[in-house]
C-alpha cells in the first residue's frame, strides 16, 4: 500500500489523494449534471431542427444556454463541494484527513473551477462541432455567435461569482447556494439603496455623470476591472480558507 511522507510542508500526494476522495464522494452527482446539462442542450438542438428553424437563432439560443449551464452549473458544483463539512455524521471525517486545510482547501477549488472549466470548455467546443456550428451556417454567423457567446468573458465572470461561493460552501451549513445567491442579490440592492440615497442628497450626482471612474475612463477602465475582479477573489478564497481552518480547529 502506498504511503505518503508526513511533511508540515505542501505536499502535492496529500493533494491528489485529497482530490481523489473529492470526486469518489461528488462523482454520480456531477455525472447527472454533466448528462442533464448535455440532455437540455440536445434537446434544444432536436426542437429547431424538427421544426426546421436551423438559423441564427438557433444558434444564439443554444449559445445563451451554454453560458447560461457553465455559470449556474459551476456554481451549483462549487456549493456542493462542502457538503459533509455540514453533515455531522461525515464532517469528523474530513477533519482528520492528514492532510493541511490549505492542501484540502486546494483541492476542492482545483475541481471545482480548474477541472470543471477544462471539462466545460472541451465540451462546448465539441458541442459546436457535433451540432454543426462550424459548417450549417455561413462563417460571418459562425463568428457573430462565438462573439454574442463571449467564452472568456463568461469565464472571468465564472472565476469572480466561483470565489464568492466557494466561502458560501464553507460558511453556510445548509442550502449553501440559495443563502449566497440571496446575499449577493441583498449586497447589490443595498448598493442600489446607497446610489439614491446619494442622489437624494445630491452627493452622487458628480459621480453618476462623470466621464471617469477613480481617474480611469469608461473606454480604458477594462484592467481596473479585471484588477478588482482579482483582489475579490483572492479576497473571497482567503476568507474561505480563515473560516476552514477555524472550523477545524473549533
Amino acid at each position: 500500500m502506498k504511503t505518503i511522507t508526513q511533511t508540515s510542508e505542501f505536499s502535492f500526494d496529500r493533494f491528489l489523494q485529497v482530490c481523489k476522495r473529492f470526486m469518489a464522494i461528488n462523482q454520480r452527482t456531477w455525472a447527472i449534471g454533466f448528462a442533464g446539462a448535455l440532455g437540455l442542450i440536445l434537446a434544444v438542438w432536436l426542437m429547431y431542427d424538427f421544426v426546421g428553424e436551423r438559423d441564427i437563432l438557433m444558434y444564439s439560443t443554444i449559445s445563451s444556454l451554454l453560458q447560461l449551464l457553465y455559470l449556474l452549473g459551476g456554481l451549483i458544483l462549487t456549493s456542493s463541494i462542502f457538503n459533509e463539512l455540514h453533515n455531522t455524521g461525515s464532517a469528523s471525517q474530513l477533519f482528520t484527513l492528514p492532510a493541511s486545510t490549505f492542501e484540502k482547501l486546494s483541492a476542492a477549488w482545483f475541481l471545482s473551477y480548474v477541472c470543471y472549466t477544462f471539462i466545460a470548455v472541451i465540451l462546448i467546443v465539441l458541442l459546436y462541432t457535433i451540432l454543426g456550428f462550424t459548417t450549417d451556417i455561413p462563417e460571418s454567423v459562425v463568428n457573430s455567435t462565438i462573439t454574442d457567446m463571449d467564452l472568456i468573458s463568461q469565464i472571468f465572470s465564472y472565476t469572480t461569482y466561483h470565489s464568492i461561493f466557494f466561502l458560501g460552501a464553507v460558511y453556510f451549513r445548509k442550502n449553501n447556494f440559495m443563502k449566497t445567491a440571496l446575499s449577493i442579490i441583498l449586497f447589490f440592492l443595498s448598493l442600489v439603496l446607497l446610489q439614491f440615497l446619494l442622489l437624494a442628497t445630491g452627493f452622487g450626482s458628480s459621480i453618476l455623470y462623470s466621464e471617469t471612474i477613480l481617474g480611469f475612463s469608461f473606454e480604458s477602465a477594462t484592467i481596473f476591472r479585471i484588477v478588482i475582479s482579482i483582489a475579490i477573489t483572492v479576497l473571497f478564497l482567503f476568507f474561505s480558507y480563515i473560516r476552514l481552518k477555524n472550523r477545524q480547529v473549533a
